[in-house]
């Protein structure tokens, strides 16, 4: 169902594997300092790999 709508959206299933790595990485700190850093990052290989 999730590669279902992945795929439906264009969305590369190792760019959400990315996403949920980098929140998991962040589970049970207070503040998710570096998250924001780690989505940009892998959404600016987004772009990059479009260009």
């Amino acid at each position: 169902m999730i590669r279902e709508k992945c795929d439906s959206m264009g969305l590369d299933m190792e760019v959400l594997q990315s996403l949920i790595e980098a929140e998991l990485r962040q589970v049970g700190k207070q503040r998710k300092r570096g998250l924001r850093a780690d989505f940009d990052e892998i959404f600016g290989g987004i772009s990059d790999a479009g260009e």
